[in-house]
Order: structure tokens, then sequence, then C-alpha cells
């Protein structure tokens, strides 16, 4: 007789988890799609994103710099909008360094989540034989390379 695993408590948390965020993002559907429209459009706006941004006063560098680092990992939010307007707001020298700063702190962020959460969850959702394929390729020839041509 085969003996089953139980059923990790981890899984029936995420689950729960899970099922509550749908059912309140149900219920409250249209305030959060609301919501959603509002700050696309606050990104989306050279006008108003430099007017929310403007209306912090001293504290504008810091607001600048958090969205910037957002714009990094949301991709949704547009880069090229928040970069003009750090230029516009701070100027150009200014503009460039928190905008400089902000991606860098950004993209530490992002590979350092990478870094630490990606690798287990690769090994979750590929199969085991084609990601020691993979991992052989890119040993072999690098990151450099076209992986549907090797990896068939």
């Amino acid at each position: 007789m085969l003996m089953q695993k139980p059923f990790p408590l981890r899984y029936l948390f995420f689950i729960g988890c899970t099922v509550t965020l749908m059912i309140v993002g149900y219920f409250h559907r249209e305030v959060l799609w609301r919501q959603m429209q509002y700050y696309y459009t606050l990104f989306s706006d050279r006008d108003l994103i430099k007017s929310f941004i403007s209306s912090f006063g001293y504290g504008a560098p810091v607001v600048f710099i958090l969205i910037q680092i957002l714009q990094v990992m949301l991709a949704p939010i547009p880069g090229e909008v928040t970069g003009f307007i750090g230029g516009y707001l701070f100027g150009i020298i200014r503009g460039f360094l928190y905008s400089s700063v902000a991606l860098a702190l950004g993209s530490w962020i992002n590979f350092g989540l990478a870094r630490y959460l990606g690798k287990p969850l690769v090994r979750k959702l590929i199969p085991a034989g084609k990601l020691e394929r993979f991992d052989a390729v890119l040993k072999r020839q690098g990151i450099l390379f076209s992986p549907w041509q090797t990896l068939s």
C-alpha cells in the first residue's frame, strides 16, 4: 500500500489567500478598476505626474526616485515619461542623477528578488530534464545563443 504525502499547509495557506483575494477583488472590482485607471493615467500623463511629484515640495526627489524604482519593477509604468519629468523638474544633471540612482536601485531589487525567489520557482515550473539541457547549453555557449535552435 502506498503512503500518501500529507498536503503541505503552505499550499493550503496559498490557496486560501488566493481565494480570499479573488473574492475581495470581485466585490470591489469597480473601485479597484477606477484606482488602476487613475494610476495608469497619472503615470502616463506628463502634466499630471509633474504636478503630483511637485506637490511634495522638498520631498519631491525622494518621491521621484520611488516612482522610478517602481517603474523598473513594474512594467506597465512608462519609463520615458518619468525620465522626462525628472529632467524637467530637477534639471538635466540632478534629474539624470536621481534617475540613475533609482534605476540602479530598482534593478538591484529585481535581481535580488530573482536570485532568491527565481531559482526555486524555475525548478518547480520547468521539468528537470529540460532545465539540465538548458544549463548544459548555457555552460557550453554562454548566455548569447538562440535557445530554439539548440534546445529542440
